[in-house]
């Protein structure tokens, strides 16, 4: 008797209840038609579509059937439906405003440029002190990845011990470089107050590095000041905590770069802002 009264309640939750458990959506590929197996939709019936986080994708009306399949008319898309979305049952079908119910799925920036600053530890010499400043553009491809391109400036000074044939001595080193590199940024969820983000990028980078004042003895001792001047490879890697604020999005976190033979290490902070 206790399993049947639980079953009957369990039936009666699921035909009244507004959460429609359909996770087999199908849609054309505009998104204007898509198809369920949701046995509990009629035609008629008014739906929202949701993503994991219980953002609303779209809204759409119940406009046939077909065996077990329900055909859903897309009337407002705020988001790309994808097959792990899922169905709510909206209550009133007159209701004009049902994202009012809901919040609304916020969809990455197609663009987004923005710029950082950070302190860096130089693989030069014993260890030098360095900074880097950077501007950047990323262009939305995918979902949240995006193809990105950035200049960074990289200045280092300190002095580095070198043998001259009779004696060491420790000239100061001036460094340089401008570099342009491409690459991906990947950034988590931006609808949610943080978020992290990752980038990696390759390219090149142009520098100018003196010893002592002078280019050619930087050149002789590149083994230890490890900056060859002219063009080199250049890569970076970066990894921050991003605290989204509207359109704007403000970060701190980590960054790993290589010029030629210097590897750069750096605690970078930054700001960038969502272009549509």
């Amino acid at each position: 008797m206790n399993r049947t009264i639980v079953f009957c309640l369990a039936t009666f939750a699921l035909m009244f209840s507004p959460l429609a458990t359909a996770r087999d959506i199908q849609c054309d590929k505009a998104q204007k038609r898509c198809m369920t197996d949701d046995v509990n939709l009629h035609v008629g019936d008014k739906v929202g579509i949701l993503n994991d986080d219980g953002e609303l994708q779209a809204t759409g009306i119940v406009k046939g059937l077909r065996g077990v399949k329900r055909s859903i008319e897309i009337e407002q898309s705020f988001g790309s439906i994808n097959p792990e979305s899922r169905i709510v049952l909206l209550a009133d079908v007159d209701q004009v405003d049902d994202h009012q119910a809901y919040k609304i799925q916020h969809v990455p920036a197609v663009a987004q440029i923005g710029g950082n600053w950070g302190y860096a530890s130089v693989t030069s010499g014993a260890g030098l002190p360095g900074q880097e400043l950077g501007l950047y553009g990323s262009w939305r491809q995918w979902d949240n990845l995006a193809v990105l391109a950035r200049t960074t400036a990289l200045f280092v000074g300190g002095r580095v011990s070198i043998f001259n044939g009779k004696e060491l001595e420790d000239p100061e080193l001036k460094s340089v470089g401008l570099g342009l590199l491409g690459g991906f940024a990947y950034q988590t969820k931006s609808s949610r107050p943080f978020s992290l983000r990752t980038e990696l990028g390759i390219g090149f980078m142009h520098v100018r590095a003196t010893l002592g004042g002078s280019t050619n003895l930087n050149n002789l001792h590149v083994d230890e000041t490890k900056f060859k001047n002219g063009y080199n490879a250049y890569g970076r890697w970066g990894l921050s905590g991003v605290y989204n604020w509207e359109d704007w999005h403000f970060d701190g976190g980590i960054a790993l770069s290589f010029v030629g033979q210097a590897i750069a290490n750096s605690l970078v902070i930054g700001a960038s802002r969502d272009i549509d």
